[in-house]
């Protein structure tokens, strides 16, 4: 390929013109990918969903085959496992996001991903547990969308006139696991087992961003036209191994999940970015007016996950038991996602690259539970439990920027009618990031103010009227 200098990424956004402030002001929320950040923010049957997930140490039922399968051969057999009716009320909301008084905003509303879990009976298995299992790890589905005017977008240039601007952000990302588990004993008190998970992930992402900038003399007028679209469907295996002891008064877990190998990937992307400019002097920048395409698909795709290592206790007193747990993930270097090729812009002759880039950082999370029970059919669950964001400080991921930290508080109660086990309850869950604004943009004459401090904030609901059915 010809060389047209230093590569550069379509990421950025090169030029030094007043345009820059308006795609400033209008792609600030230049992507709300997935919520793949976070490792807690799913939970898998109603009572472990009411002690915050906080059960390594001690699973109540088959979904030991996720949280330890270790746990499986020290449970009650049960033949299946079918956990539903949970639903969540979602709000999403990025304040001044295209400048005061003007939000972005994503409410949802709908069922919660569950567990189908069971066992196999077969007899010649002898002290030996074989489970299956299929669940949701990862969904995040948002469109995030805002058309504005504004008759003074800059009062120190008052030249500059009228700012129109449509912003519009969709992610729809669903990642499904599916595999065996073994489970022994070793011992009275011990138990060992291992989960072979199949993983696919789909994820697509596109924004886009349309600005127009007219002059008060409406002769003078600027058009940019800013868009980013991704997909794929990567493959992938995974191993979860896990120890169980329980023990009179104690029970205690430890889980160890392996860094997914990748299996087949594949996945398109696409960038493009115009910028048109009328009776406009743009002799201090060469880039105007600018239209640089490119489409690339069938590219071959690779996602990571990361090692995580989780510890987990319970202690029984009473009628009362208390359950903590902590789960640590490893970092993730940058990589990317989509092995795309560069290209040469068609209007600047520079070689570009359609980056789609991904890392983590290291995360910590942990929880407590509480669990009381009135009788051997009614019992009462509350809890608290993080779930920080693994977005690497400072990093230039375009495949996960959800950055802000949650937190995760629960209250509950559970009976027992015939074969099935009630759930009503609710779990509250928090968050938000405060986001450093573009402090300033270089014009040809002066520095301008573009925008300060917005804040993204996010609140869901999981209402929990639900019920798990145990068939032996």
């Amino acid at each position: 390929m010809e060389s047209h200098g230093p590569m550069k990424s379509c990421n950025g956004y090169p030029g030094r013109s007043i345009l820059l402030a308006v795609l400033i002001l209008a792609t600030t929320a230049g992507g709300i990918p997935a919520q793949d950040a976070h490792y807690w923010n799913l939970q898998y049957g109603n009572r472990a969903r009411l002690l915050g997930g906080a059960v390594i140490g001690s699973v109540l039922d088959v979904s030991a085959v996720y949280y330890n399968p270790g746990a499986l051969s020290l449970t009650e057999s049960k033949g299946l496992l079918l956990a539903g009716n949970v639903f969540e009320l979602r709000t999403l909301t990025w304040e001044d996001a295209l400048g005061p008084g003007r939000d972005l905003g994503d409410t949802k509303f709908g069922g919660v991903p569950s567990l189908f879990a069971g066992e196999f009976r077969l007899g010649f298995l002898g002290d030996h547990r074989l489970a299956y299992s299929f669940l949701t790890r990862q969904t995040f589905n948002v469109r995030l969308t805002a058309t504005g005017i504004s008759a003074d977008p800059f009062p120190d240039i008052p030249e500059l006139g009228t700012l129109a601007a449509n912003v519009t952000i969709e992610q729809d990302m669903n990642e499904y696991w599916g595999g065996l588990t073994w489970s022994h004993t070793l011992g009275a008190h011990l138990g060992l087992g291992v989960s072979t998970f199949f993983a696919v992930r789909n994820q697509r992402t596109e924004s886009s961003t349309q600005a127009e900038l007219v002059g008060t003399d409406t002769e003078q007028a600027i058009a940019a036209l800013q868009g980013r679209a991704y997909d794929f469907q990567d493959w992938r295996i995974l191993w979860k191994i896990g120890l169980a002891a329980g023990f009179e008064q104690w029970e205690l877990g430890l889980n160890v999940t392996t860094p997914s190998v990748g299996l087949w990937g594949s996945g398109s992307a696409s960038s493009n970015d115009a910028e048109i400019a009328q009776n406009v002097d743009t002799s201090g920048d060469p880039e105007l007016p600018r239209v640089e395409v490119d489409f690339q698909d069938g590219v071959s795709s690779s996602y990571k996950s990361p090692l995580a290592i989780g510890a987990g206790a319970a202690y029984r007193f009473g009628a009362t038991k208390v359950y903590a747990s902590a789960e640590w993930f490893s970092r993730i270097d940058p990589y990317r996602v989509l092995d795309t090729q560069p290209f040469i812009g068609q209007t600047s002759g520079d070689t570009l690259i359609l980056n789609v880039v991904a890392d983590a950082a290291q995360v910590l999370n942990w929880g407590v539970g509480v669990e009381h029970n009135f009788n051997e059919r009614t019992g009462v669950y509350g809890s608290f439990a993080t779930d920080f964001s693994s977005t690497a400080p400072g990093s230039e991921t375009s495949a996960s920027v959800t950055f802000w930290d949650l937190y995760h508080a629960s209250l509950g109660t559970t009976f027992t009618v015939g074969q099935s086990v009630w759930t009503v309850g609710g779990i509250l869950g928090f968050g938000g990031q405060e986001i450093g604004g573009i402090d300033v943009i270089p014009g040809d004459d002066e520095i301008i103010s573009a925008l300060e401090e917005t804040k993204l904030s996010i609140v869901s609901f999981t209402f929990i009227l639900g019920f798990e059915l145990e068939f032996q």
